[in-house]
């Protein structure tokens, strides 16, 4: 079977692990005690370690398209976050929104029920945020992406009231801007 090259490449990478200074992989080895929860969107951009500055077994990641836990249904994402908080011991959940973010896109230019109807509960983001008449797409999209962030984080609070969580549990909203690289704190709750 031939593997293709850039699978081959991550795979080179992934098997050099132990030649490398893998201290902070053997402190993880019997030990899951993430201090954070991250919310984040699935774009390949965005990596959790490089943002946050943390090091493994720091922050338990849950992505989705546009960093949004779906409320109904049977979502992974909702049970993985009651499990962080409820088996790990997590206390603070942080959503961490991007621009360009093409979840974001996609609900601005076709809707929210756009890509199988899995962004559906963003419907009533769409009626907070108008896009205003002579608004560039980009603009608009990244806007709808930071309010998203705040919307998002709302949302989780709220989850964790309904799920009988610790009073001391934080809900924090981040943003990066990808084309400056710069990450903004854009709420707590």
């Amino acid at each position: 079977m031939t593997i293709p090259d850039p699978v081959q490449d991550l795979l080179s990478t992934a098997t050099s692990l132990a030649e490398r200074d893998n201290a902070a992989w053997l402190a993880t080895a019997d030990v899951h005690k993430p201090k954070i929860a991250l919310v984040t969107c699935c774009d390949a951009r965005i990596q959790p370690d490089e943002v946050l500055g943390s090091q493994p077994g720091e922050v338990f990641t849950i992505r989705c398209l546009g960093n949004h836990v779906p409320f109904g249904g049977n979502g992974g994402e909702r049970a993985a976050l009651e499990y962080a908080i409820h088996h790990l011991g997590v206390r603070d959940i942080v959503v961490l929104g991007h621009a360009k973010c093409g979840a974001m896109g996609a609900v601005a230019t076709q809707g929210a029920d756009v890509l199988g109807g899995c962004l559906s509960e963003l419907a009533d983001l769409l009626n907070t945020v108008p896009r205003e008449a002579s608004e560039e797409d980009t603009v608009y999209i990244d806007r709808l992406a930071r309010a998203n962030v705040k919307f998002q984080a709302q949302r989780l609070f709220s989850l964790g009231i309904d799920i009988d969580a610790p009073d001391e549990l934080r809900v924090h909203g981040l943003f990066i801007d990808l084309g400056k690289a710069n990450v903004e704190h854009c709420c707590q709750h």
